[in-house]
């Protein structure tokens, strides 16, 4: 096994440095409200969960809901008259959707959050209706709705414009990748900098159901005029970070950490290549943001950890013959 970063000597000459900025923000006293109104809901399906023994924790994380939800789709499909799986498995698909509810309140805003919740109030499937009847949720979508009514933005998505004409004033050429999770986000994001004067685009992935996207030839033709110097950002999801010829940046804006380790290395990755970039966390104190980014960083360090412990003793990574190594 062979491990190179840029710590290493030999490697340190070829990578230029990347400097960190965490921008915090407080998440606002109406977000914060609605997202204890979710907290409410959601600690009423997990605590029957627990009780019940589908999970060992009162507060399971969506990874292990997601999990457990396999596990009783698949009972219940053995056995249509197991009741208990039926209920298990709405209370589960309940949790999984509050949770990213709270998640969008956290570090998206209100108007992807009242998208989400008016389209759970008018599905006809059996565990949205069930949802939308909780007397919490009909308290939540009210408020939601309410604060959709004035366009409240959520403080980040100022913050960012801030940054991005702070860096442009600094240097009128710079160029720029904002990254985020969602779709709507980037539309946001790419609405609010245009309409602040900064030239901007967006790289999304091909059209999905019941939403927009850009074909393989809209994506290369943006990325050129990005590189051409058209635009001075390029707003952009997961698509953005890896598998695409983009030019080396000034800086990368992260609208939202990820906790993945592998991704925020190749986001960083796109800036520093041929001089010293910086990497923009847009983080909401208190929140998944801030446990996103430090779990990242924790996975990176792991992660590096066993990759020079396995070099150090020689560890050799055991491969499948393939027809390759015959040809020799």
């Amino acid at each position: 096994v062979e491990i190179r970063s840029h710590e290493d000597t030999d490697v340190e000459q070829y990578v230029k440095q990347i400097d960190h900025e965490l921008v915090f923000v407080e998440l606002p006293e109406e977000f914060k409200k609605a997202k204890l109104l979710l907290e409410e809901i959601l600690k009423d399906d997990t605590h029957w969960l627990r009780e019940h023994h589908y999970t060992f924790t009162y507060k399971p994380s969506k990874t292990m809901l997601l999990e457990v939800q396999k596990k009783i789709i698949a009972s219940f499909a053995r056995s249509k008259k197991n009741y208990g799986a039926f209920w298990a498995m709405m209370r589960t698909a309940s949790a999984i959707k509050v949770d990213h509810a709270m998640e969008l309140v956290e570090t998206q805003g209100i108007m992807p959050l009242f998208d989400f919740l008016h389209k759970i109030s008018t599905s006809k499937k059996k565990t949205d209706m069930r949802l939308a009847k909780n007397p919490k949720f009909l308290e939540v979508y009210s408020l939601v709705s309410e604060l959709h009514g004035k366009s409240i933005e959520h403080p980040k998505l100022g913050r960012t414009v801030e940054m991005v004409k702070g860096i442009l004033e600094e240097k009128p050429d710079a160029k720029m990748i904002i990254f985020a999770n969602f779709r709507s986000t980037v539309e946001r994001i790419n609405d609010a900098l245009n309409g602040a004067g900064v030239k901007s685009t967006i790289l999304i992935g091909q059209s999905m159901k019941e939403g927009k996207g850009l074909t393989q030839e809209q994506q290369i033709e943006a990325i050129r005029r990005f590189g051409d110097g058209e635009f001075s950002v390029m707003c952009g999801t997961q698509v953005s970070e890896e598998g695409l010829s983009i030019v080396d940046v000034d800086a990368v804006i992260f609208f939202e950490p990820v906790a993945s380790e592998i991704r925020a290395i190749q986001r960083r990755g796109r800036t520093g290549r041929t001089s010293a970039g910086r990497a923009i966390f847009m983080i909401t104190k208190d929140t998944r943001d801030e446990a996103y980014y430090y779990a990242a960083i924790k996975k990176e360090r792991k992660m590096k950890d066993i990759l020079y412990d396995m070099k150090e003793k020689g560890v050799k990574v055991k491969r499948d013959i393939s027809l390759l190594d015959f040809s020799k």
